[in-house]
């Protein structure tokens, strides 16, 4: 059996928030949404400390800004993951990385 995990961690670079549609400004707080290092910091944190726990095969899907994609991808691999997949919305849109260890 595989443990797979969808993580919707705080992935907005802070100089972004404000570009946020009100809406979302007006019931997410700024720290749900907003991280250090154009967004990617904590998520970087997680699938490190996740490395410990996913067995051979365990999967995760980050959520993701589409900018961020590539960084991640190339983060996840970097890190010891076996594979790292950028998945599309359904607008083409990159909108979450998933990690397979």
């Amino acid at each position: 059996m595989y443990l797979t995990a969808s993580l919707n961690l705080p992935y907005v670079p802070f100089e972004d928030y404000e570009l946020c549609k009100d809406e979302v400004r007006k019931y997410e707080p700024e720290l749900a949404l907003t991280a250090p290092d154009g967004g990617l910091e904590i998520i970087f944190r997680c699938a490190d400390e996740l490395l410990k726990y996913l067995k051979c095969g365990g999967t995760a899907f980050f959520e993701i800004d589409p900018s961020q994609d590539v960084r991640l991808r190339d983060y996840a691999l970097g890190c010891g993951y076996s594979a790292a997949e950028i998945i599309k919305d359904y607008t083409d849109r990159s909108r979450f990385v998933k990690v397979i260890k």
